[in-house]
């Protein structure tokens, strides 16, 4: 059942440098002004979702940030689904592998 105070809700992908899907990737939704967070883990094909926070909170409020060991974030890009009830956020993160060694 979907809370009818939700906002918008996030999906997407975070990638490697080659745009691989990354398998366990740690996706952090914060909202700037009350610093409440929201975590997620990608799935094998590096792909989430995750619920929105209240309908109060702008989606231009939250800050989204990618984490995974051995990993550091490139980029973040964001797209708001405008023609859509409760207007999803797509933000696909890029990391890129920390050492230089990667296979």
């Amino acid at each position: 059942q979907a809370n009818p105070n939700m906002g918008s809700p996030y999906f997407g992908f975070i990638r490697d440098a080659r745009g691989r899907g990354v398998n366990g990737a740690t996706l952090v939704a914060k909202v700037k002004t009350s610093g409440e967070t929201k975590t997620v883990r990608t799935n094998i094909l590096g792909h989430y979702t995750l619920d929105g926070f209240d309908k109060s909170v702008s989606s231009e409020d939250v800050e989204i940030t990618c984490e995974k060991d051995g990993f550091e974030q490139v980029r973040v890009e964001r797209r708001t689904m405008t023609d859509r009830t409760l207007q999803p956020v797509e933000a696909n993160c890029t990391l890129t592998a920390k050492t230089a060694d990667a296979s």
